[in-house]
């Protein structure tokens, strides 16, 4: 059954700047959990080249690089398996 995206992507960024744990199924087919928080982050060109399409989430990594830069993913909503935020679970 499709999900709405848009609806998932506006949950989640109705919870504010609070940090959760999604857990997605990559392209290759592999589980992969990360732990962030959202807001607006530009792209390495200055621009995020995904953060308009519904389907993507912008995720700012709660850990930085080995440099001490932030590091950020994209995560398409359609491939989140499991999603813990503001103290509960939501499984998809």
């Amino acid at each position: 059954m499709p999900r709405d995206v848009r609806l998932i992507k506006e949950f989640i960024k109705s919870q504010g700047n609070k940090f959760f744990t999604v857990e997605f199924e990559k392209k290759d087919g592999t589980l992969r959990k990360i732990n962030g928080h959202i807001r607006a982050v530009p792209g390495h060109d200055g621009i995020n080249p995904t953060a308009h399409i519904d389907k993507y989430l912008t995720v700012v990594l709660a850990e930085k690089d080995k440099n001490g830069n932030e590091q950020w993913r994209n995560v398409n909503i359609a491939t989140i398996k499991s999603l813990a935020i503001a103290g509960k679970v939501f499984k998809f």
